[in-house]
């Protein structure tokens, strides 16, 4: 071998070699910068991309990197101009993994910007793409085609090219897209069984199916023992991304021919809180026992305010004016109230601690309305999973316990119960629940059991 022929193979292997480092060093640097941005360190992640980009500003995947943590930043118009970019430089120099992920995060873009049509056009041309599959069920789902995000989700969950935890995670996510977004069935029954009041069975048979993308059209009848209640409700949201402000508006009309109806505005001015407004007419009391005995109606309004302080704390206000038919009275009803959750272990059980303050004010006949009452209440809820890991099956028990202030006397109150929630077989699950309630003032005992099923198609 000539001498000329060993200097070419020498300079070949130490480009070789070089090439490597460099490739081996780059590798490094990005692995060093996606750890800042999961680790939620934006601000430095921030800057040293900015430096690592100013030293190679050639690097699509760093500058795509980059696109990823200005998303999670929430400033899109600058990610935005970064991938317009790359867009400028000549496409085709441009690998088809580089490709898609410019593509994806178009669509990441869009998707936070609402514009969930632009997403979907997107998305399209890699929809067959065995790569963030997740992503793009999301994307069908947030764009209205949740049975193409069922479909993508059911490629993953039945394919051995996906691990064991991307398959369950697609099966949970059927779960989930299939609870909320499929045609159902519900019938629900129970008795509330009083000392005073004698037994009150009811009965409501109740479904709902998707009408375009962010509405659902619900009817149900609901049967008490002295009269029925039929309605029809358009539920419906005003984005598709949560948490999302969303409305209903339902028409009834009972068996004796007294049409009413009600509107509901949901609103969330941040991520972490929320808030109900609600106006109704001729809406049918389900809650006082006294006036669920003789199927009372009821017209009024309230205002619900909700607020997540943390993971583990929430808090609520509500206020409700109720006017009852033929004179029977009013209410004003105040609850203030905040909830505690705690996970016991590993599996999952969680121990809510609820603690409320209960006012009402009212006037009329005292055979149905409270006058004067306020009560301070703690309830304990312990609620334990009992499914496979798709499913949100639980058991859960609680126990409440109040001090009753009355006009003229007061008291404890007491009011231990147990719920369910199971799926038994397919889309079908069961639903139930009993309550004792007792207190001092009036020294009458409650029975309320009720029990349902859900069907979903």
């Amino acid at each position: 071998m000539n001498a000329k022929a060993l200097i070419f193979i020498f300079i070949y292997l130490m480009g070789t070699f070089f090439s490597v480092q460099v490739s081996l060093a780059e590798m490094r640097e990005r692995q060093y910068l996606h750890i800042l941005k999961e680790s939620g360190q934006y601000k430095e992640a921030y800057e040293e991309y900015e430096a690592a980009i100013a030293k190679d500003p050639e690097s699509v995947p760093l500058v795509l990197d980059f696109v990823e943590l200005l998303i999670d930043m929430e400033r899109f118009d600058e990610a935005w101009n970064q991938l317009e970019k790359i867009g400028r430089e000549d496409i085709n120099a441009v690998n088809g993994d580089d490709k898609r992920r410019i593509a994806l995060n178009k669509a990441g873009i869009f998707m936070k910007r609402e514009e969930f049509d632009k997403a979907l056009s997107e998305i399209e041309p890699f929809a067959d793409s065995r790569d963030d599959r997740f992503f793009i069920a999301d994307v069908y789902l947030m764009g209205g085609e949740w049975k193409e995000s069922l479909k993508v989700l059911g490629e993953v969950g039945g394919l051995p090219y996906y691990t064991p935890y991307e398959r369950d995670l697609a099966r949970k996510k059927m779960v989930y897209v299939r609870k909320h977004y499929n045609p159902r069935i519900n019938a629900d029954g129970g008795i509330v069984d009083s000392s005073t009041h004698g037994t009150i069975p009811w009965g409501a048979v109740s479904g709902s199916v998707p009408i375009g993308q962010n509405n659902r059209i619900a009817t149900s009848y609901l049967w008490l023992d002295d009269g029925g209640f039929f309605s029809v409700a358009l539920n419906g949201s005003q984005s598709r991304f949560p948490p999302v402000d969303s409305y209903e508006l339902l028409l009834s009309i009972t068996d004796d021919g007294d049409g009413g109806g009600s509107v509901k505005k949901t609103f969330c001015p941040t991520r972490r809180s929320r808030a109900e407004l609600k106006g109704y007419y001729n809406e049918v009391e389900r809650e006082v026992t006294p006036l669920m005995a003789v199927f009372a109606l009821k017209k009024g309004a309230s205002l619900g305010l909700y607020h997540r302080f943390s993971d583990t704390l929430t808090g609520s206000c509500k206020y409700e004016y109720s006017d009852y038919t033929q004179d029977r009275g009013c209410m004003n009803i105040l609850n203030i109230g905040g909830v505690r959750t705690q996970h016991l272990s590993v599996e999952r059980p969680t121990l809510n601690h609820i603690v409320a303050m209960l006012v009402i004010e009212g006037s009329g006949d005292e055979n149905y309305v409270a006058h004067h009452v306020y009560m301070p209440s703690y309830t304990f809820r312990l609620s334990y999973p009992v499914s496979d890991e798709y499913y949100s099956d639980h058991v859960a028990f609680k126990i409440g316990l109040g001090y009753l202030f009355g006009i003229d006397n007061e008291g404890f109150s007491f009011s231990p119960g147990c719920s369910f929630d199971l799926h038994v077989h397919g889309d079908v699950s069961l639903t139930g629940g009993a309550e004792y309630r007792l207190d001092e003032i009036s020294g009458e005992g409650e029975w309320r059991i009720n029990g349902g099923v859900e069907m979903i198609f």
